[in-house]
């Protein structure tokens, strides 16, 4: 397993328990043939406070990762074997969503929208502005949080939309969608009382204290959904379609 330092995360998912705060672990992984560079980089982050794990290539590095690390990357475009683009394409198809900042030797524009394009969080020349550098690293280190924390929040939200009714899921589809008490009653053939028994019945079920909240976790999970690198995960919505 990767080494990792304890982090708290800035994002809380508000149909979760209260107090239930998602804590998991985030490091810097520098990936790049030069030793030299991994050295002085290394050094770097390390006094800065900034955990750092080095490797040497993209398969050692696919030989340690898992789904459940935070952090970000650090990784050199051109390497002996699997290049950067490739290991990019493969955490990608891996659902591991840790932001890439991407180094290079030289401009090369099509590599750089290839991998922006593909979700990577920067793209730097060397010799790299280290101060830039520093700054992008803990945004993507924060960023990796909040993937992470949204992940468990559409779990979560997964999970508990599974055990409403067909009515249940109905009411939530048209209620998330902006229609009121009287058009849901109207177009699913039921009583406005009923229909509100049934909202009571969805708050309860789901855990939280009212629709707008809802709409707001279903808003930011959505948003998640969107992100390149986010890794593949059930979207509440298909509960609901």
């Amino acid at each position: 397993m990767l080494p990792t330092l304890e982090t708290q995360t800035d994002v809380q998912a508000p149909f979760l328990s209260s107090g239930a705060a998602m804590t998991t672990s985030s490091s810097v992984f520098l990936i790049d043939s030069d030793r030299v560079f991994r050295d002085g980089m290394s050094a770097l982050f390390k006094t800065h406070g900034i955990p750092v794990v080095c490797f040497g290539s993209a398969e050692e590095f696919l030989a340690c990762a898992g789904q459940e690390h935070t952090g970000c990357i650090i990784l050199d475009v051109k390497m002996p074997g699997m290049s950067g683009s490739e290991l990019q394409d493969t955490l990608m198809t891996l659902g591991i969503p840790l932001p890439i900042i991407f180094l290079a030797e030289c401009v090369d524009i099509p590599t750089i929208v290839r991998a922006m394009k593909h979700g990577a969080y920067d793209f730097m020349v060397k010799p790299v502005d280290m101060d830039r550098l520093l700054e992008q690293v803990h945004n993507a280190l924060k960023r990796s949080c909040e993937l992470w924390d949204l992940q468990r929040q559409s779990e979560a939200l997964c999970s508990r939309i599974s055990t409403l009714t067909e009515r249940e899921r109905a009411i939530l589809s048209l209620a998330i969608s902006g229609a009121s008490n009287k058009d849901i009653s109207r177009r699913l053939g039921i009583s406005h009382r009923t229909v509100e028994a049934h909202r009571s019945h969805i708050l309860i079920k789901l855990g939280v204290d009212n629709f707008l909240e809802l709409t707001h976790a279903f808003i930011a999970i959505d948003k998640f959904m969107r992100v390149p690198t986010a890794p593949a995960v059930a979207s509440p919505l298909d509960f609901l379609l």
